[in-house]
């Protein structure tokens, strides 16, 4: 799974899909998940993302919800012992 709600990640995924930017396609979260479900579902209908937190967050202050845009949606939350790893992955 990749990180589609970081902004770089978005920038290669909007032009081909009618998104001129980020802003964009926060505004219209809708489709942009639509987008993305059509474009990464896997043939036996799995659809994965990697998400931190603050991405989450920032989805969900433009109308990102999970229960409606990924519907039967699993989470699963990892986390490391070693927090300086965790750290320096972070970057």
């Amino acid at each position: 799974p990749a990180e589609f709600f970081e902004p770089a990640v978005m920038a290669n995924e909007l032009p081909s899909h009618g998104f001129p930017n980020f802003s964009a396609a926060l505004r219209r979260m809708d489709d942009y998940v639509a987008v993305l479900r059509g474009r990464h579902t896997t043939p036996n209908g799995v659809f994965g993302l990697k998400a931190h937190t603050f991405q989450f967050e920032r989805a969900a202050a433009h109308g990102f919800a999970l229960a409606r845009h990924l519907p039967g949606v699993r989470l699963v939350h990892l986390t490391r012992r070693d927090r300086v790893a965790q750290a320096v992955s972070f970057d």
